[in-house]
């Protein structure tokens, strides 16, 4: 055997090593995948709720539902909350996770009309509450997630009953909702002309005087509403932008300049 070059023989064993390494893992890994056996019909979700399929819904799939026994149907997606980490490190599910749903009408044996598969969804973005408040992550790779229904031949997992709590019931007469509007059509290389790249991007374009209007309809308010704004500027000067609601000025933020000079943008 020939080598050319500076690379000693040492080295190249070494990366082959490496090389091998890396795919005896990914075949391992891959070899597990409840995927790899059976019929798999695949449901995309863009946000996060319980959805409910009717017995016209499964055929439309391509599901045989006529020779199905529900008790048998089975809903399988990990629920990740927004984009996959960023570090190979950190944690992750390996493969697809049983979730526990509800079949309706499964008792016969049978799915008639009528009947509903019924499951909890998780959308493509991160969504959570916090000690600190709202917490959101638009997902710039999918703006959907997707679950994964098949038949075993064991029966699938179900959300099982449980018994109401004893003593004084609670009542709830408020809740806290949100509304999150976030487009990514814009990048700060590709307004640079550089094409475009990286994880960085948002919504519309603003020069100066331009405005920018949302209309969102919300009855019942029983308490003040919180505006979280995030941007950026690319601009010589310093900028300054007014937020108003129902045409009444809530505030205003200032973004400075860009430094001046070779490699900045």
């Amino acid at each position: 055997m020939k080598f050319c070059g500076d690379h000693s023989v040492s080295t190249i064993v070494r990366k082959l090593t490496y090389i091998f390494t890396f795919l005896l893992i990914s075949c391992s890994f891959g070899q597990s995948s409840v995927l790899s056996g059976g019929n798999w019909y695949k449901v995309g979700v863009t946000e996060t709720g319980v959805f409910k399929l009717n017995r016209d819904d499964l055929e439309n799939l391509g599901m045989n539902v006529g020779s199905v026994n529900p008790r048998k149907i089975a809903v399988f997606g990990n629920g990740v909350k927004g984009i996959l980490p960023q570090l190979n490190s950190d944690p992750r599910p390996v493969d697809l996770l049983e979730n526990a749903i509800v079949v309706t009408g499964e008792e016969d044996g049978s799915f008639d009309i009528g009947d509903n598969l019924l499951f909890y969804g998780v959308g493509p973005d991160k969504e959570e509450w916090s000690e600190t408040g709202f917490e959101y992550e638009n997902n710039i790779y999918s703006d959907t997630a997707y679950y994964f229904i098949t038949v075993r031949s064991s029966d699938g997992k179900r959300i099982q009953s449980k018994a109401n709590q004893t003593g004084a019931a609670i009542s709830v007469n408020t809740y806290e909702d949100h509304i999150v509007f976030e487009e990514d059509v814009n990048n700060i290389l590709n307004a640079a002309g550089l094409g475009g790249s990286g994880r960085g991007w948002y919504g519309e374009l603003l020069s100066s005087g331009d405005e920018l209007l949302h209309n969102y309809t919300v009855d019942g308010l029983a308490s003040d509403i919180e505006i979280v704004i995030r941007g950026v500027s690319q601009a010589p000067v310093s900028s300054t932008y007014t937020i108003s609601a129902n045409e009444v000025t809530v505030g205003a933020f200032d973004v400075g300049s860009i430094p001046s000079g070779e490699g900045t943008t």
